[in-house]
């Protein structure tokens, strides 16, 4: 059986009976006790002794006086938790499971047996002090995963499944082996007979449920109940005409009976309301929400079949009124009554027409609609004739109005319940086999053994989930190495601080060099601020709930994160620098080795009060590397609000300023760069220079300002396609050949010395990521590594236990090897391509201002603000390229894609002459398309002579060059498709090329240039004659006439076009309309394919010129003719324009003779016939089966639900699959 939509998709609580989820408490005035007398009664207490106490007694309580235990929603399990509990409140069920023994040699193997589960779950449910149970052991014994609970199911395919492996597994218990046969399992015949000889072919059958229709197909109104449902799906049919029996006996087509006939109910029966089914004139899946009411007591004595009766079974067609009257009802009985007592009464008077007489007991329930919905069940306890509502792990006491409101149908008003019943569970009514549930006191030994051993599993897993709701993640930097990813531990709030201090050093103990003495333990607020540093007698007394005492944590009990970080002093340094908790700021510290151009971060605080003098010594105390000896001169550079792109950069060259004050005009991040990263003598040197010509400030100004831009460029097919000359580098595949030695750091002597004295190295390749670490530079490009370039890449890792310092060259550069795939580039979806080059921990796009002005804020009195461009550079392209030189940074040789490293503030004239020379291309011989998500088709775009590349970029994804002529003003780009007739699925016409043009671009001159494309791009010739232009509008596929212009198509006028490559010569389309045709033969019950007419216009009667063409084409005689309306009709309607076959015999009319007025017929679909050939309507089975095989041929269609799996239950050897 299928699963119905309403089975999946989100649980929706929704509303349903809000006052079930509060608990309904009755109060009852108990007086006060009294000491009684040794004899006699106690005397009665004066009046104004009384006093009324409220006594609490709880309403869901179950036979053995235990509060009945829920069960926990994994995720969407709400339809397995309605069943378990239904067959938990089945006694017979329930004392079934319980009587299962293990064998001896599965004792090991208790995960995966579903008995055994069941028996733990409902022993739980019946002596557990917990509110709800876990169903988890359960589902994994069914074989399932965790992502198996985020899939919803429906409730009765559950229900078939679980009987299939519960009897399968039962089969080797010699106690169990015929349970669910006697339990679930009833019989019927399906049969047929035929009236002539009266001769019979049965088929047996057993069924464990009854799917009852809600509503018969092709009906408008529903059933009333449950007892008229039942007629229907035992209700004979009649076989007569198109639709005759074929006799065996006869040896002949005679007229027949055939149907269902029960020979035998179940003990327990399963009813399934079919609530969900498919409506053909809308297209999709729908709810049927209509009432269907059930009674408390079924009798089912008429729906067994009698042979010695006349008929053999009650007549095929009986009314409600009438299948009531058969009821016996006693005066005054509501028949639609339910969730009641039963009555003993009407019960026996019922048996007195024979055994087959039920009583409700569970009523599962769907809440929502197809696409969606959530199951609760009301279950009854027999031993106690009460009802409760079982919704996963609530469980509250139900009334009979709540029972009732399952029926479902109208609320009131206009509105219709979507909560409704969907399956039933009966129990026939049978005092004397009818079972009362087992007491917990009469459960036997074996049972009451593992009850201990379960009780204490669940104690244990109870623990173990406090421990787990225990732990709080603590998150430790080491503030040396920033790189070093940080470590973060699940650990419980008792855990001592010492631990975690002795773990973090042992940690980053593997990948750094340090003295535990050089390390002390500082408490962060989060990642980026620090709190203050923790003394020893604090890490050795503190565990970790501690903390929340110093700074309570608000609205909730604890913290569920901590941060700490490892700060390390240099071994020539004494002590640390003090830190005053609410006395100062933590800021980023970048020191910059002026060299390789490296930035090696850390977290530093600074108090309030420190002058940028006593900043500065303490940086150079901070230094394990390099000893600045003039602290004076020490170079701090301050980044603020780097979050905001209109900040700039500010030197402190004030030594007296105070930190307050520089910060009094910050906010959000802080970053400060210091020139302290390399040896004092390239430093020296350096600060000896003007400040905007240093190393220094080159540095720094290419981290501010650079941008790695991806292009993707042509390849040698698209050159020859294009007709040029491939350069070296792109014919052979070397995208980073035109870098040869060129790509260096500009002004940087010893890095042009080292380069010079390494390019014999031919195959160098060069890694991205060190590139960009290099230059300044960041963004995603770690997934690209360029080939056959000879770049600097220094690797950087100063205290790096491998390395020893006195080995490492500060003027030697490594060179990584590698090589790259499509697949690595494609490893980073969010590629940068606006976001600056910075390497570390900043992705924030900032710029610096650009104006010739100083930028002097109240409190910075004496800081100067660098002019961090020089606009006369940029106004030439030489210059522009000489002093920020474009390069390329990484490449992908397979996916011919480049990623170039170049300077925000470049016009994008820059770009295009860079990119002229390295495709050895004309600029007007190229053009760029801009990407703004991967795999788009792009957007061609001009630019601005004073265009930069941030503004021209900035908002894109990647670019790509194009070998054509760049559009001008007034044109587009307009995609060309194949178009094919009898291709049905539009998916499936090719794309073939584009092609520029203009609105006033003519259809002629088009399809020239479409013959073009055709033979230079794919070597296929064909005479213009032979080439037509297609629209695809809402009214048809019209061609359009080579004397119009894009213009007739309004202002979508360059949207797709479609090329129609005809096979043979026909007539030219200016000269008519093309109309296509499909004929409809109505004995085979088939449609022809389509064709091709021209109708010239030549006779004043449209239609009858049709007529005659497709007299002449089919050899049809012209008066035999018949053809349809003109299709489409509507603007709904889309390619093909097809018409079912079930339309084309019910609604589709044909005619000898059709009004068609002129200029509609271009593009449209006329069906048409033989008048000769007719055939009787369809008969329903006709209908139906052309139903399932046009629906098998439709494409699914695409939703926004990830695809269903089919629900399994894994038995021992196989795997039970619905």
């Amino acid at each position: 059986m299928s699963v119905p939509d309403a089975a999946v998709g989100n649980e929706e609580e929704g509303n349903f009976a809000e006052v079930q989820r509060i608990k309904k408490r009755k109060l009852q005035e108990v007086p006060d006790t009294l000491d009684a007398p040794e004899y006699g009664p106690a005397p009665r207490p004066p009046t104004h002794q009384l006093e009324a106490v409220p006594v609490i007694v709880e309403d869901n309580i179950d036979e053995n006086s235990h509060k009945y235990v829920g069960l926990v929603n994994q995720a969407m399990t709400c339809y397995l938790n309605s069943l378990i509990q239904s067959l938990y409140m089945t006694p017979e069920f329930r004392n079934a499971i319980y009587r299962y023994e293990l064998e001896e040699e599965h004792q090991g193997s208790t995960a995966k047996n579903i008995p055994y589960q069941l028996q733990k779950l409902f022993l739980l449910l019946q002596t557990s002090e917990n509110g709800s149970l876990e169903t988890t052991d359960l589902t994994k014994s069914f074989g399932w995963d965790q992502n198996e609970a985020y899939e919803q199911h429906d409730v009765q395919e559950l229900y078939k499944i679980m009987f299939n492996v519960l009897q399968n597994r039962f089969k080797k218990s010699e106690n169990h082996r015929g349970i669910i046969d006697q339990l679930y399992c009833g019989k019927m015949q399906d049969f047929v007979k035929c009236l002539k000889c009266g001769r019979e072919n049965v088929k047996s059958d057993i069924f464990t449920d009854l799917p009852l229709a809600v509503r018969e197909f092709g009906a408008t109104e529903a059933f009333k109940s449950v007892q008229e449902a039942l007629h229907a799906f035992v209700r004979q049919e009649l076989l007569t005409d198109r639709n005759k029996y074929a006799c065996e006996a006869c040896d002949s087509l005679q007229d027949g009976l055939k149907g269902l006939r029960m020979t035998e109910f179940p003990y327990l029966l399963a009813i399934q309301l079919k609530r969900f089914d498919y409506d053909y004139s809308l297209g999709h899946r729908v709810k049927l929400n209509e009432r269907v009411s059930f009674p408390d007591l079924l009798d089912l004595n008429d729906f067994i079949y009698n042979p010695e009766s006349l008929n053999g079974y009650p007549p095929s067609k009986m009314s409600y009124s009438n299948a009531v009257k058969n009821s016996i009802v006693e005066d005054g009985e509501d028949d639609e009554e339910a969730g009641n007592e039963v009555n003993l009464t009407l019960a026996q008077r019922m048996l007195e027409r024979g055994p087959n007489v039920y009583e409700l007991y569970s009523i599962m329930v769907h809440q929502g609609s197809t696409t969606g919905g959530h199951y609760f069940a009301y279950v009854k306890n027999m031993d106690q004739q009460k009802w409760f509502c079982f919704n996963d792990a609530s469980v509250t006491s139900a009334s009979p109005s709540d029972i009732k409101s399952s029926f479902g149908g109208s609320t009131g008003g206009w509105s219709v319940s979507n909560t409704n019943a969907y399956m039933l569970m009966y129990r026939r009514f049978d005092p004397e086999r009818n079972s009362r549930f087992m007491r917990t006191s009469e459960l036997p030994s074996y049972l009451c053994e593992l009850r201990k051993k379960w009780e204490q599993e669940e104690e244990e897993r109870l623990k173990a989930k406090a421990y787990q709701d225990s732990l709080v993640t603590v998150h430790i930097q080491y503030n040396d190495c920033l790189d070093i990813a940080p470590l973060i531990q699940s650990i419980p709030n008792d855990t001592s601080l010492s631990l975690i201090f002795s773990s973090a050093l042992a940690h980053f103990g593997q990948f750094c060099d340090f003295r535990s003495l050089d390390c002390r333990l500082l408490l962060c607020v989060n990642q980026n601020t620090i709190q203050m540093a923790l003394d020893a007698l604090q890490i050795n007394t503190l565990v970790l709930k501690d903390l929340d005492t110093w700074n309570p944590p608000g609205f909730i009990t604890h913290r569920t994160d901590h941060y700490f970080m490892i700060d390390v002093k240099p071994p020539r340094v004494d002590t640390f620098y003090p830190i005053v908790e609410n006395e100062g700021h933590t800021v980023l510290v970048e020191e910059i080795d002026l060299e390789t151009g490296m930035f090696s971060g850390k977290r530093v605080w600074f108090g309030k009060y420190e002058t940028v003098r006593a900043m500065k010594a303490k940086l150079k105390a901070m230094n394990a590397k390099y000893d600045a000896d003039d602290v004076e001169r020490i170079r701090i550079v301050l980044e603020r609000n780097p979050d905001f792109a209109c900040e700039s950069m500010t030197l402190l060259d004030d030594n007296d300023m105070i930190f307050e004050s520089i910060m009094a005009y910050c906010y959000g991040d802080i970053v400060l760069y210091a020139d302290t990263g390399c040896n004092s003598i390239r430093s020296r040197t350096d600060r000896d220079q003007i400040f905007i010509d240093s190393i220094f400030f080159q540095h720094l100004e290419r981290k501010k300002f650079g941008m790695s831009l991806r292009i993707k460029v042509p390849s040698l097919a698209d050159y020859q396609q294009a007709g040029f000359l491939a350069p070296f580098h792109i014919s052979s595949g070397k995208l980073s050949d035109y870098n040869n030695i060129m790509a260096v750091l500009p002004n940087n002597d010893s890095l042009n010395d080292h380069l010079l004295t390494s390019t014999s190295t031919t195959e160098a390749v060069l890694n991205a990521t060190n590139v960009a670490a290099h230059h300044g530079y960041v963004g995603e490009v770690d997934s690209i590594s360029t080939s056959n370039s000879v770049n600097p890449s220094p690797t950087m890792s100063p205290r790096v236990s491998e390395m020893d310092e006195e080995h490492v060259d500060s003027d030697m550069l490594t060179l990584d090897t590698g090589t790259s795939t499509q697949e690595d580039m494609e490893q980073s979806d969010n590629d940068v391509f606006q976001r600056p080059l910075d390497v570390g921990r900043s992705n924030k796009f900032v710029t610096i201002n650009e104006n010739d002005e100083l930028v002097i804020p109240p409190d910075y009195t004496r800081c100067a603000t660098p002019r961090m461009c020089d606009d006369a550079a940029l106004a030439s392209t030489s210059n522009a390229l000489t002093r920020h030189p474009i390069r390329i940074l990484a490449s992908d040789d397979i996916g011919q894609e480049i990623v170039l490293a170049v300077d925000q503030r470049h016009l994008m004239k820059n770009v295009f002459e860079w990119l002229s020379a390295y495709l050895a291309v004309d600029m007007g011989q190229f053009t760029m398309v801009k990407h703004y998500e991967r795999g788009d088709n792009g957007y061609e775009s001009s630019y601005s002579p004073f265009t930069t590349v941030k503004e021209g970029c900035q908002t894109a994804h990647s670019l790509s060059v194009k070998l054509r002529t760049p559009l001008k003003e007034n044109e587009k780009l307009i995609r060309v498709m194949s178009f094919e007739l009898n291709e049905h699925k539009q998916e499936n016409w090719k794309f073939l090329f584009e092609i520029p043009s203009s609105s006033d671009t003519k259809i002629r001159d088009f399809l020239v240039k479409c013959q073009i494309a055709l033979k230079n791009q794919l070597g296929e010739f064909h005479p213009l004659e032979r080439l037509r232009l297609r629209d695809l509008t809402t009214n048809g596929v019209p061609v359009l006439r080579k004397d119009f212009t894009f213009a007739v198509r309004g202002v979508l006028w360059s949207k797709n076009v479609y090329l129609q490559i005809l096979d043979e010569d026909k007539p030219d389309a200016n000269e008519g309309d093309v109309v296509m045709v499909r004929r409809w033969r109505p004995e085979q019950l088939e449609v022809s394919a389509t064709k091709e007419l021209l109708v010239t216009g030549t006779h004043k009667d449209l239609s009858l010129e049709l007529r005659s063409k497709i007299s002449r084409m089919s050899k049809i005689p012209e008066e035999r003719v018949e053809i349809s309306e003109l299709i489409p009709t509507s603007a709904w309607t889309k390619w093909p324009y097809e018409k079912s076959i079930i339309d084309l015999c019910d609604h589709v009319r044909f005619h000898s003779s059709l009004n068609i007025p002129k200029d509609v017929l271009n593009g449209k679909v006329v069906y048409y016939k033989d008048s000769a050939e007719v055939r009787a309507p369809l008969t329903e089975d006709e209908r139906r089966n052309l139903r399932e095989k046009e629906n098998s041929a439709k494409p699914e269609a695409s939703t926004m639900r990830r695809k269903e799996r089919p629900l399994r239950i894994q038995m021992s050897s196989s795997i039970s699959e619905a």
